[in-house]
């Protein structure tokens, strides 16, 4: 089950969206069985929430908070909610795609704390964000 939040005034297409979920999860494998809430937030609650749960300054352009902990990289927890800050990311440059894939990889349990963590993310994001262009 995919929920949608948007708690901003930008305009979101949410059928596009849940489809490119949908298709990222289905890439990586995972059974129906996982529930994912996405936010979409001002840059104002961003920093708050940035704040609260990283103990970092400032607005994120996205977190990860998984439902489940004590899993191995690239097992899904079942679960989780995604923050998108829309302001944070128009900033970036980047695509919506990459930062929706970016949070999904950090359910199943990708960082990139360390150079070769992010290495392996990053080799992930882009096999994923090649398979959901469209």
């Amino acid at each position: 089950m995919i929920l949608v939040n948007n708690l901003t005034r930008s305009r979101i297409n949410v059928r596009k969206l849940e489809l490119k979920v949908f298709k990222t999860l289905k890439f990586l494998g995972v059974l129906k069985t996982w529930r994912l809430e996405l936010y979409f937030l001002d840059s104002r609650k961003m920093a708050f929430l940035h704040k609260k749960l990283l103990k970092k300054p400032g607005p994120a352009t996205v977190i990860s908070v998984e439902t489940g902990k004590g899993f191995k990289v690239g097992e899904f927890a079942g679960g989780g909610e995604i923050y998108l800050c829309s302001s944070e990311i128009k900033k970036s440059g980047l695509p919506l795609d990459y930062f929706l894939v970016h949070g999904i990889l950090h359910l199943f349990g990708f960082d990139h704390k360390t150079p070769r963590q992010a290495g392996a993310m990053l080799a992930k994001e882009k096999e994923l964000c090649d398979k959901i262009k469209a």
